[in-house]
């Protein structure tokens, strides 16, 4: 859905703006080119920028599609977007601001250094801005507040300072933030309680101080992660009336007061660190209501734009609660048993007393709890581990297991290892190594895989990738997007893809591969956009991906040596993009 919403927002922003003179964005581009080569740069750069010549946008439609320049995306003759994932070095090109119609600027996991450009202010129909994993400095413009269509917005992982602006308010569409991971400092700005579309912020890791604004409570924020701060004062007690959280990390801050009962409310939670502060007091019975997901809950899924560092949980109760390293008093709620999700629970490091209620071994789905470093006494009761097939009456479905994806995970890496790598890809995936998955306020180190659970749900490598395509990927059930465009991969498109049918959103392009296009793949029912632009496929578009496909919205051929006519059910089918093969007219009913 909410890859949906950036489409819809980006076909409406382009019947405002038009299309762009094809010369000012080639001049625009060609700036920006000697900028980057001026600051010296690798050969692998310089050769993706010498594509950067001829016309740019000649041609394109109303869909988004890459241009021949590497990196260029285009919509409706216009530079549309930014790609660039290349290991580009220097700082931000100030003239990319000449490029009016920009809706999305990705140069994040590059070397980039200096500040953050006052004139790229300008671009006021900018969607998604990812500029995250450099080396940038500096502190976050005001001028930025003019992006009032941001949508998506990621600075993590790089050196900024100073304090988030006041008058960033005003960008109140957006749905993720990320500036995790920087030396931010100041307070958590109370004017920001107006960005009520706002889902998923991430400001971990910064320098920030000052107190938790009770006013935010007006906002929708499903998940937050304000951890390893300097932030004082107690929970609010109103943050309760956001009843769409299902993530919250305020870990490693000097946090002080009670646990407040209200919390009791968030009834989405599924996962609560609280621990290393000073918050004191008991432990609320009333938290005990924290288990009461409903089946249907609206799951926001992860797409390209939104980093690793996000987590979204797959429906049930509280999961994961950490208040370890605090002072906490009293006893052990025995009616906390009624926490049939609960498979995390941490408390070590209190001053808790009292024994361990024999109702907690009705926690069927505990797997670790640590209550250490307190000062319990009496036995351990055991805990649903006994019986860990069972399922609580409440679920909705059955549990992740949590390996699931880890032995296919490791037969795609072992399967790209065996065809010879370089050694930067190798590099890469060294990191999937141990248990895949994610946990409540941890995330996964597997780099190029982000999860629901432990379920790998997206796939996006871009590193230079050779071999064939791994059949493996079958396996991966609960898989909705896979992004291996810009590789250089060879081979055919894997027939046996197409049991997966929650993939929605499939991007091969710009390789070497080969072969016709499966007509099996035609299972894939739930399929939103296919690119495979820009490779060596032949033969014709399967009837049956007309008929079966029903819910796709951009398919994307281009640039290949493909025939034949197109169906007829897709002669209206306007983000259809076959400029460069040999497919023509529409076919007659078969």
């Amino acid at each position: 859905m909410e890859r949906l919403l950036i489409a819809l927002a980006l076909q409406a922003i382009f019947v405002i703006v038009g299309g762009a003179a094809e010369s000012g964005d080639v001049e625009a581009l060609l700036k920006v080119k000697n900028h980057f080569i001026s600051q010296g740069q690798t050969e692998a750069v310089l050769n993706n920028l010498s594509t950067w010549n001829g016309t740019v946008c000649s041609g394109a439609g109303p869909n988004t599609t890459r241009s021949s320049w590497n990196g260029v995306l285009c919509y409706n003759g216009s530079v549309s977007g930014l790609s660039l994932q290349w290991g580009l070095q220097g700082t931000l090109p100030s003239e990319i601001s000449e490029l009016g119609a920009l809706t999305e600027i990705q140069l994040n996991q590059n070397n980039l250094t200096g500040p953050l450009p006052e004139s790229w202010s300008t671009l006021r129909y900018m969607v998604v801005l990812d500029l995250s994993q450099n080396h940038l400095t500096g502190t976050l413009p005001e001028s930025w507040s003019n992006f009032t269509m941001l949508q998506q917005f990621w600075l993590y992982q790089n050196n900024l300072t100073g304090t988030l602006p006041r008058s960033w308010a005003s960008l109140n569409q957006l749905n993720s933030l990320g500036f995790s991971n920087n030396n931010l400092t100041g307070t958590l700005p109370e004017s920001w309680s107006n960005l009520t579309s706002l889902n998923r912020l991430n400001l971990g890791q910064n320098r920030l101080t000052g107190t938790i604004p009770g006013s935010w409570a007006s906002m929708n924020l499903g998940y937050g992660v304000f951890s390893e701060n300097r932030l004082t004062g107690t929970l609010p007690s109103n943050w309760s009336n956001m009843k769409g959280a299902w993530q919250l990390a305020f870990n490693n801050n000097n946090l002080t007061g009670t646990l407040p009962a209200s919390w009791s409310g968030f009834t989405s939670l599924y996962g609560l660190n609280l621990s290393h502060n000073n918050l004191e007091g008991t432990l609320p019975a009333s938290w005990s209501k924290m288990n009461s997901w409903a089946c249907g809950l609206p799951v926001l899924s992860q797409n390209p734009y939104i980093p690793p560092d996000t987590y979204v949980p797959g429906g049930g109760g509280l999961d994961g609660l950490d208040l370890s390293a605090n002072k906490l008093t009293g006893t052990l709620p025995s009616n906390w048993s009624t926490l049939a999700f609960m498979s995390h629970l941490y408390l070590e490091d209190n001053r808790l007393t009292g024994t361990i209620p024999d109702s907690w071994s009705n926690m069927q789905s505990l797997e670790k709890y640590n209550v250490s470093g307190n000062t319990l006494r009496g036995t351990i009761p055991s805990t649903g581990r006994k019986a860990k097939n069972a399922k609580p009456a409440s679920f909705c479905y059955e549990p992740i297991v949590p390996s699931v994806d880890t032995e296919t995970l490791l037969k795609i890496k072992a399967h790209f290892v065996s065809q010879g790598q370089s050694e930067s890809v190798l590099d890469n995936l060294s990191t999937w190594n141990g248990t895949f998955g994610c946990r409540p306020g941890i995330s996964t180190s597997w780099k190029g895989v982000t999860c629901v659970g432990n379920m790998a749900e997206w796939i996006s490598i871009q590193w230079g990738l050779q071999g064939t395509l791994p059949s493996e990927v079958s396996n991966l059930s609960g898989l909705r997007g896979i992004m291996l465009q810009q590789n250089n991969l060879t081979g055919p498109l894997p027939e046996s893809w197409s049991k997966v049918v929650g993939l929605d959103w499939i991007d091969l392009s710009n390789n070497q591969l080969t072969g016709t296009l499966p007509s099996n793949w035609s299972a894939l029912g739930e399929m939103f956009i296919i690119n495979l632009e820009n490779n060596r496929f032949t033969g014709t578009i399967p009837v049956s991906w007309s008929v079966k496909m029903i819910g796709i919205t951009q398919l994307n051929l281009s640039g290949n040596n493909m025939t034949g006519t197109v169906p007829q059910s897709w002669q209206n089918f306007q983000h259809l993009n076959i400029t460069g093969t040999n497919i023509t007219g529409v076919a007659k009913s078969a």
